[in-house]
């Protein structure tokens, strides 16, 4: 109900949606730093001889906020691509997304401590989830124009359409480090 009132114009009693991110990003940020505890890094701890993926994860965590700077606009394109059709110009996909990634980022945060002290998979796996599963939901609510299926099937399509870009993008520097 906030991103749609923001959306209409009742910007007074709401956090602006640049803010929102910006604040929950440094503190988590600053929270990982100080814990020294990144949760990728220790569920994807991996062996592999050729490629070491370690220090793709310290880079993503020690630029968090500037990740959220980059991605921030990709998914807002993304699900304005999906959702032309349903009235919002991109802007307003730009205010959407960034008051879901901010919201992501404090589930993220409230499953840190249980992380933190378990370093449990099964944690982890419940930190992507919920983020998944809110992203879903608030894409589902604010596009829904027909049915709940159709609304389900596009917020998928707009999210994986951005892991696509993503996984490309990352093959790509993976190419070009490596020379495969």
């Amino acid at each position: 109900h906030m991103i749609l009132a923001y959306i209409s114009g009742q910007r007074k009693k709401y956090i602006s949606p640049i803010q929102y991110l910006f604040v929950l990003g440094a503190f988590y940020s600053v929270v990982i730093h100080l814990a020294n505890v990144f949760p990728d890094m220790e569920v994807n701890k991996l062996n592999i001889n050729e490629i070491d993926y370690s220090y793709m994860y310290t880079y993503y965590y020690e630029y968090y906020s500037l990740w959220l700077l980059f991605s921030t606009p990709i998914f807002a394109f993304s699900s304005y691509l999906f959702y032309r059709k349903n009235g919002f110009n991109y802007m307003e996909h730009l205010v959407i997304y960034s008051y879901i990634t901010g919201t992501k980022i404090f589930i993220l945060l409230a499953f840190y401590p249980i992380f933190y002290f378990t370093h449990a998979v099964l944690v982890y796996d419940m930190m992507t989830i919920s983020t998944i599963v809110y992203n879903l939901i608030i894409l589902m609510f604010i596009f829904k124009s027909s049915s709940w299926w159709w609304a389900l099937i596009k917020s998928v399509l707009s999210i994986a359409f951005v892991l696509l870009i993503f996984s490309l993008l990352l093959l790509i520097y993976l190419i070009l480090k490596y020379n495969i």
